[in-house]
């Protein structure tokens, strides 16, 4: 679900694929969250820090210029349910996973504005 891409540069300094001309294919990406970072930034820091983010659902990138990892998942999410979407095979039970504890943590949260405790514990 997640990818990082580090644009390639030719002798001119510039970018080998322009990715504000959409010659990138990303095609076989059902949905994906694309770390784009600058070359030469060493992987570990730049994961955490990425120069930004890109959304994708069925190979297109759908919105660029994220800025944070958070904003990424949750405007994945939002569009996946906004466009009525169904999580690709592979990977749909880790995204139903990951929804039920957004989902979750929401309710804990409403929970405690309203003064109740969420019950905890197996149910």
């Amino acid at each position: 679900m997640f990818s990082t891409y580090r644009p390639h540069h030719t002798d001119a300094g510039t970018h080998a694929k322009d990715t504000q001309d959409g010659d990138e294919s990303f095609g076989q990406i059902d949905v994906g969250i694309l770390l784009v970072n600058p070359e030469g930034v060493s992987p570990p820091t730049s994961d955490l820090h990425p120069a930004s983010l890109k959304t994708i659902l069925e190979g297109e990138v759908v919105v660029d210029k994220l800025k944070t990892l958070p904003d990424a998942v949750c405007l994945l999410f939002a569009l996946t349910y906004g466009l009525h979407l169904n999580y690709p095979k592979k990977i749909q039970n880790t995204l139903q996973f990951i929804q039920q504890c957004i989902v979750a943590s929401i309710s804990a949260c409403h929970a405690e504005d309203r003064g109740s405790i969420p019950r905890r514990g197996v149910y």
